[in-house]
C-alpha cells in the first residue's frame, strides 16, 4: 500500500507543477472522497479493539486502492494522450502492457499449488484430516484455541471445526508431548505430524461429532 501511495502522490506532483492539460472528470473530488472514507471505516475500527490481526484490513485495501487510482488518474490520462499522438510509442506501450499481464498470469499459473507458508502446519491438517474425515469437530485443549491458522486450514480443507469446550468428542487434538486429560482416548499413528498429537476415542466409546 505504501509504494502504490508514494507512485500515485509522485504523479500527482509532477502533474501539478507541469503543464496539465487534462481536467479532472466531474466528481473526482466527491468520489475520491468517498472510496477513501470506505478504506478508512474498515481501519480506524480496529484502533479501538484489543485483538488487532493484519488479515482484518484485508476488506479495506480495495477502497483505498481505487483511491489512490483517482488519484493518479488525471497525470497518467494525460501521459497516455500524449503517447496516443506517437503510434509508435503507444504500440510499444500497449505491447509493453500487454507483456506484464501475460507475465503476471504465467507465474501465477506456474506457483498453483506450492505452498511457501506454514507448509509443515498444512501437512499436519492434511494428514489428520484424511484421519478424522470431513464434516467433523475436534475437541482441542484451550491453548490451541488461539491459532488461528489452525483452525482456518481445518476449515478450508476439510471442513473441521475445533472446540476447546471440555466436551467428549471423537478425537481430542493436543500438543505434542501432552497427555488427554480425559480419559478413553489413545494417540493416532501420525508420525509425519510435528508439533501436535491427535487422540481418538476407543472404539468402544465413540463420540458425537
Amino acid at each position: 500500500m505504501v509504494p502504490a501511495l508514494i507512485f500515485s502522490l509522485l504523479s500527482l506532483l509532477i502533474h501539478r507543477y507541469g503543464k496539465p492539460t487534462v481536467a479532472r472528470p466531474v466528481g473526482w473530488s466527491r468520489h475520491l472522497l468517498f472510496f477513501t472514507a470506505l478504506g478508512l471505516s474498515g481501519v480506524l475500527p480496529l484502533l479501538l479493539t484489543m485483538v488487532q490481526k493484519g488479515f482484518y484490513l484485508v476488506p479495506a485495501f480495495p477502497f483505498f486502492a481505487l483511491a489512490l487510482a483517482l488519484l493518479a488518474s488525471t497525470p497518467w490520462r494525460h501521459w497516455t494522450n500524449g503517447l496516443r499522438r506517437s503510434p509508435r510509442a503507444y504500440g510499444w506501450g500497449l505491447g509493453l502492457a500487454w507483456a506484464l499481464v501475460l507475465l503476471s498470469v504465467g507465474a501465477s499459473t506456474l506457483a498453483l499449488g506450492t505452498v511457501k507458508r506454514d507448509r509443515d502446519l498444512i501437512e499436519a491438517v492434511k494428514l489428520m484430516g484424511e484421519r478424522v474425515g470431513p464434516h467433523q469437530t475436534i475437541r482441542i485443549e484451550p491453548v490451541l484455541h488461539e491459532r488461528w491458522s489452525l483452525h482456518c486450514y481445518f476449515m478450508r480443507y476439510y471442513h473441521i471445526s475445533l472446540d476447546r469446550k471440555p466436551i467428549d468428542r471423537s478425537y481430542y487434538l493436543l500438543r505434542e508431548g501432552v497427555e488427554p486429560v480425559a480419559d478413553g482416548y489413545r494417540a493416532v499413528d501420525l508420525p509425519a505430524v510435528r508439533g501436535y498429537t491427535l487422540y481418538e476415542a476407543l472404539a468402544a466409546q465413540r463420540f458425537s461429532k
